[in-house]
């Protein structure tokens, strides 16, 4: 039986994209119907508020992460087709090209709060946006790129990662003001270092 509601991740909102965005991120999708997120218990807050969204019963908690899972067969298939995200998605990248616009900018805006690392510039007090994940993903980071700086820039590094680093000041307070314009649950310990004066 159900505990949750994820048909809500098929709505075409900013909040959901949001939500979308971290999941690829963060998420675990098993056998392509259940939905499994785990995140240290210093993000507790932001699982919580996932939590919420998508109307889960029970919270897991341990010493050091907090999770949750949720068998939501029909709406978790359906998210799956339209993002064609497979069994291991960490290392068989998902689909976001048909995402645009706004809804992309709430979907990265979620990506970088799960893979995404924002931090002062050496001896600057200008930000950059770091993100390292699977190789697989260079497509996916491309896509982003070619969005926010106007050309492919993504590539992979030594250790074999594909790396995206921003480090342009305002195209990150666009997208921090864009958070804050859409509510969305941001983590705030990622973006406080963007300073917007």
């Amino acid at each position: 039986m159900k505990k949750g509601n994820c048909a809500v991740l098929l709505n075409e909102d900013n909040l959901t994209y949001y939500w979308i965005g971290f999941i690829l991120a963060d998420g675990h999708i098993g056998k392509g119907v259940r939905l499994k997120v785990a995140l240290s218990n210093k993000d507790k807050d932001h699982i919580i508020k996932l939590q919420n969204f998508l109307s889960v019963e029970t919270l897991r908690e341990y010493p050091t992460y907090s999770e949750f899972s949720i068998m939501d067969t029909s709406p978790i298939r359906n998210f799956c087709k339209k993002f064609k995200i497979e069994q291991n998605k960490t290392e068989k990248a998902c689909d976001i090209s048909q995402v645009k616009g706004d809804l992309l900018k709430s979907l990265f805006i979620g990506f970088i709060d799960g893979d995404g690392y924002i931090g002062k510039q050496y001896k600057r007090e200008d930000c950059c946006l770091f993100i390292k994940c699977h190789s697989a993903w260079l497509d996916n980071l491309n896509i982003f790129a070619k969005e926010y700086l106007g050309k492919e820039s993504a590539y992979i590094n030594k250790a074999g990662y594909a790396n995206l680093n921003i480090g342009n000041n305002k195209i990150l307070k666009e997208l921090k003001q864009f958070a804050i314009i859409n509510k969305l649950p941001v983590l705030e310990r990622k973006w406080k270092n963007i300073n917007l004066e």
